[in-house]
């Protein structure tokens, strides 16, 4: 019995070397990269990173990715990226807090110690945060069916602030006001530890 001329090579190239995307499905699409900040071609480890917020050294940082259209120019890009992350960073800590302790506008938002915590995280920034880095890179997405290129502006930044600093400013946020309601104000310590203290390195598995 004769193998079908398309299985036969398929077969075929697949036994010469693994290293041949043989047979590929040409709905699958692959992505290369053109151009980018440092001409390396290669995009950074913090960039790829899975995680929104990690651990660098000492600091605690959060990554903000945004993909524009090519016709964009990198410096625009890049201006929007960091305007971005900041805020993005503040509305990550804030919900990742409140949400662990099921306190929230509907229930705290008379409490001084939720108000207070809120006012922290909602002024835009944090003590000691800054920009730390920056990325971008002009991508081409192309398949085998044969499609039209696809070029894309991705832009990526990355904040900084050491984490004793973070930790720090959000309890004494917490903590310092007078008058609160007790369970609240223990719900939103122990939120707070629990988000700092799940805060791993960015190479690690966790």
């Amino acid at each position: 019995m004769f193998l079908k001329p398309r299985l036969f090579i398929c077969t075929l190239l697949t036994s010469v070397s693994s290293l041949f995307m043989s047979c590929q499905s040409p709905d699958v699409i692959k992505t290369e990269v053109v151009n980018n900040s440092d001409r390396s071609l290669r995009t950074p480890s913090w960039v790829l990173s899975s995680k929104d917020m990690a651990l660098e050294g000492s600091d605690a940082i959060f990554i903000y990715r945004t993909t524009l259209d090519a016709d964009n120019r990198p410096d625009t890009c890049l201006a929007i990226a960091k305007t971005q992350a900041s805020s993005e960073m503040i509305k990550y800590i804030k919900n990742s807090i409140t949400n662990s302790a099921q306190v929230d506008d509907s229930n705290g938002k008379n409490d001084p110690s939720y108000s207070s915590l809120i006012a922290v995280l909602s002024q835009g920034t944090l003590s000691g945060a800054q920009v730390s880095d920056t990325y971008w890179e002009q991508t081409l997405q192309t398949n085998k069916a044969g499609m039209l290129p696809i070029r894309q502006l991705m832009c990526a930044a990355k904040i900084s602030i050491d984490k004793n600093l973070l930790e720090k400013q959000m309890h004494a946020a917490i903590t310092g006001s007078k008058g609160a309601n007790t369970t609240i104000k223990e719900k939103l310590i122990k939120a707070q530890q629990n988000f700092i203290d799940n805060i791993s390195q960015i190479n690690s598995s966790k």
